[in-house]
């Protein structure tokens, strides 16, 4: 079973070029793929319950905040309206296109804006962390592979490995906890992909080569 923080997985694969966005309809397969032939586990004949994917969500109340925030400063942030509108409107197109994805379930909680130009996700990890003990202790699976290093997960990769389940963790961030990486039984970092296996996972999106020495949003957005 797969549980993916698509915030984290993006920036591993940003940190790697910032020009390529994830293959949203197959990188949870190239994954297990890539696991199962790394740990030579095709004997054991794995079998791939679900991938569950966690991100923020734009919502009506904070597109109102962003719009509040700009009608106070049209000067300095006259357009940012329009951008989290698009960025909405581009994260609805993804989540249609994930729900059509086999074996995918998709959990969210609301963006947050604070002021400024950025949005932000809370919350993504606790709910990541609820479904893992809960499938754990359900036993739904054998083997956890878990897309992020957030710190916050730190108890329940424990708590789901005393319970007799395998956690790998991958990620590619710099902000990898060292105690995630430790607790885990295994570690697998994107920066390993070579540039055949990486174009599997994603793609170089034309739009962003421009933009490829910016930081990117907080909320998961496919490729414009």
């Amino acid at each position: 079973m797969l549980f993916v923080d698509l915030e984290n997985f993006r920036q591993s694969i940003w940190n790697i070029d910032r020009r390529r966005e994830p293959k949203y309809s197959n990188f949870h397969y190239f994954l297990i793929d890539r696991l199962v032939k790394k740990f030579n586990w095709e004997k054991h004949n794995p079998r791939f319950i679900r991938c569950y994917i966690y991100t923020g969500e734009y919502t009506d109340s904070v597109i109102h905040s962003i719009k509040h925030f700009a009608d106070l400063n049209q000067q300095k942030y006259g357009t940012i309206l329009n951008t989290h509108i698009s960025r909405k409107e581009a994260q609805e197109k993804l989540f249609e296109h994930l729900v059509g994805c086999p074996f995918v379930e998709i959990k969210t909680t609301p963006l947050k804006f604070s002021g400024g130009k950025s949005v932000y996700q809370k919350g993504v990890d606790v709910l990541l962390a609820v479904d893992l003990v809960y499938h754990s202790a359900q036993d739904h699976f054998d083997l956890a592979i878990v897309c992020s290093g957030d710190l916050d997960l730190l108890e329940s990769i424990k708590l789901v490995k005393n319970m007799g389940k395998e956690v790998i963790i991958i990620s590619n961030t710099p902000e990898l906890s060292k105690n995630i990486k430790k607790v885990g039984d295994s570690y697998f970092g994107l920066s390993e992909l070579t540039l055949t296996e990486l174009d599997e996972v994603s793609e170089i999106v034309p739009s962003k080569i421009q933009l490829s020495s910016q930081k990117p949003s907080s909320a998961a957005v496919p490729p414009s």
